[in-house]
């Protein structure tokens, strides 16, 4: 039974255009079995009393770590390059506004293989709003408020991961 499974997703896969996207609930069925790189837009600027602030969307309802806190980004999918998938995350996200510097390349990389979705390697690249970010779904944080977010209102991972290697990286106290 399981091969007779497997032939036919690999039969059905096969039919969707790599060019086109796959949706949310496909992809991350896809994902899990795979490695992917997902860009990760650390969206940061310094408040009045010199100390960081990152700006974190809610995640959509009926999708992975739904309805938390995180720093917004997008899955690389096939035949896009870093910056079709900025682009694509700044639409996703609701974040015109912001200039992500890709050419510069990612501040930092890892690699988490026990992301809910699959094994992913995020790539954190640094960008700042250029004007004021209206996404109803986003706010800006404070590394101190961040720090205090419990696991039932931030995904865990950008929290104690991801938000403290970008502060480093960006010399942030």
């Amino acid at each position: 039974m399981y091969q007779l499974m497997c032939r036919l997703a690999a039969m059905l896969l096969e039919k969707i255009p790599n060019n086109q996207p796959l949706g949310d609930r496909l992809f991350d069925a896809v994902f899990r079995h795979s490695v992917g790189s997902s860009l990760e837009i650390f969206i940061h600027r310094k408040n009045a009393q010199g100390e960081m602030e990152v700006y974190l969307t809610k995640r959509r309802l009926g999708y992975a770590y739904a309805g938390l806190w995180h720093v917004p980004g997008v899955y690389q999918r096939a035949k896009e390059t870093f910056a079709d998938a900025a682009k694509n995350g700044i639409v996703r996200e609701c974040l015109e506004g912001i200039e992500i510097p890709v050419a510069k390349g990612p501040v930092f990389t890892i690699n988490n293989p026990n992301e809910e979705r699959g094994n992913t390697n995020h790539m954190l690249f640094s960008a700042k709003a250029v004007k004021e970010l209206t996404n109803p779904k986003g706010q800006w944080y404070s590394r101190s408020e961040i720090q205090a977010m419990s696991d039932d209102t931030i995904v865990a991972h950008h929290r104690d991961i991801l938000i403290p290697k970008a502060a480093k990286a960006l010399n942030y106290r």
